[in-house]
């Protein structure tokens, strides 16, 4: 016979909970006095904060069950309520205070210093800068605007992406004037929008900026009563002039993902994406991708001669205001290593792939690590967010000042990476080294992350998942 369990004994002591409050509102129904329904309704609230309690999984609900609670019902019910309460929480988490303070200062035109290191303590663990500085200072650079041509010779209608491009919005939770002002932010710069889950939407479209749609396969919009593909839907939305690049979002699940790999069936399908599009970019994103699926797909291109125009790798994960914003810091190494290990990949292919990195970008310092890593061009979601939401509390300034507080950043930005690089000696993105990262790795020692990355043997092909057909 089972031991009697506590978690038994919490379940009677709700059933208990429960049947009482029945009998009050029973009671107060009969004898119609208001004291039995008010013990009723506090009985209640009561009830949910110890449910929550004891739901040890979920450690938010445990530690604030009243205040989460509020916040998810108002996100429901109201997401411009839940920004206007909960919304400051979110971007706390996700940025630290120097990185808000470079970026509000940054977003109001105010001129700062250029950051050659993380914004932390260079005592802290894993702190990095760059060291690399150029004895002559060079000529002004040609490219000041930073943009990366995507697209490879399969493409018809390459894109020149910004270096800085804005990532993928939840538009579910912003207001239509912040989506509104970050895309007109956007069309002020040049630079592209990630359109998130949300599509495109009427305030995207409005305020010009250039659109990456983000698709997902098993959205039911593309499919036909019969679930068949529904081609004429896709190929009208895709042929827009606006949508510029589209970006497929892959399921997190490694085995899904194997999968579709196999047979070359995921790239032959984005390939029928890119010629319903009339040949503009196609891509995919993946969340925390392992080495076995990063190996596979480029496997899958170097068999079936389909390139891809671009990969997107996401260390992050959904939360209100946001489709992606930086998860900590701790989870940080993991995304360069993979960032690192697909250019490895892509290199001893021979795949003229470019890589998107779409992690915790705030400085220009950022972008260069990324830039030194492989990627091509970077996603920030939660600075915009944060520039965007500067002059929500002044109703003229929705439609004035917003908009310049997402293109003010970016601008400013974008000019201290081009000064960085010259200080640095670099002539383009290209010539921009991990080996003049440097790491610390312990309290005596430091190491550049081109030893850390990429100082070891060729990439070699993973153990991937046997009985896959």
């Amino acid at each position: 016979m089972k031991k009697f369990r506590f978690q038994s004994l919490v379940g009677i002591a709700f059933i208990f909970l429960f049947c009482l409050n029945i009998a009050l509102l029973l009671a107060g129904l009969i004898t119609h006095y208001s004291g039995f329904a008010l013990a009723a309704i506090v009985l209640s609230i009561a009830q949910v904060i110890l449910h929550d309690l004891f739901r040890r999984k979920h450690s938010v609900l445990r530690n604030y069950p009243f205040r989460e609670k509020m916040r998810r019902l108002l996100a429901g019910l109201s997401p411009s309520a839940s920004q206007f309460l909960f919304g400051d929480e979110l971007l706390n988490a996700a940025l630290s205070t120097a990185e808000r303070e470079v970026i509000i200062t940054r977003a109001k035109n105010v001129p700062t210093d250029v950051i050659r290191c993380t914004l932390s303590q260079a005592e802290d663990r894993e702190f990095e800068c760059l060291r690399s500085v150029s004895s002559v200072l060079p000529s002004e650079l040609k490219n000041t605007s930073l943009k990366v041509r995507i697209g490879t010779g399969q493409c018809s209608q390459p894109y020149d992406l910004s270096l800085l491009t804005i990532g993928a919005l939840n538009q579910k939770t912003l207001s239509k004037a912040a989506v509104l002002a970050i895309s007109e932010g956007a069309n002020i710069q040049g630079c592209a929008v990630n359109t998130g889950r949300g599509g495109i939407s009427p305030h995207l479209i409005r305020g010009g900026g250039d659109l990456i749609w983000q698709i997902a396969q098993e959205d039911d919009a593309f499919r036909k009563e019969d679930s068949s593909f529904n081609e004429k839907f896709y190929k009208v939305t895709a042929t827009r002039p606006y949508v510029k690049m589209i970006e497929m979002v892959l399921p997190r699940d490694e085995t899904t993902l194997m999968k579709r790999l196999s047979g070359d069936r995921l790239v032959t399908f984005l390939a029928k994406l890119r010629t319903l599009s009339g040949g503009k970019p196609i891509g995919i994103r993946v969340y925390s991708p392992t080495k076995e699926f990063l190996w596979a797909i480029c496997k899958s291109m170097q068999s079936s001669g389909i390139n891809l125009d671009f990969i997107t790798i996401d260390n992050t994960y959904s939360e209100d205001g946001f489709d992606s914003f930086a998860v900590s810091n701790a989870s940080a190494p993991v995304f360069l290593e993979s960032l690192a290990f697909l250019r490895k990949t892509l290199d001893s292919y021979g795949l003229p792939v470019k890589i998107l990195a779409a992690g915790p970008v705030v400085t220009e310092y950022d972008l260069l690590r990324y830039v030194a890593l492989g990627a091509s061009a970077c996603y920030c979601t939660a600075p915009i967010i944060l520039a965007v939401r500067l002059g929500r509390w002044r109703k003229f300034e929705d439609v004035s000042k917003r908009r310049l507080h997402v293109s003010n950043y970016h601008r400013n930005t974008i000019a201290s990476t081009i000064k960085l690089m010259e200080v640095c000696g670099y002539q383009s993105l290209t010539e921009v080294k991990a080996g003049d990262f440097y790491r610390k790795v312990n309290f005596f020692e430091s190491k550049s992350l081109q030893e850390i990355y990429f100082n070891e043997s060729k990439v070699k092909s993973p153990h991937l998942f046997s009985g896959l057909s």
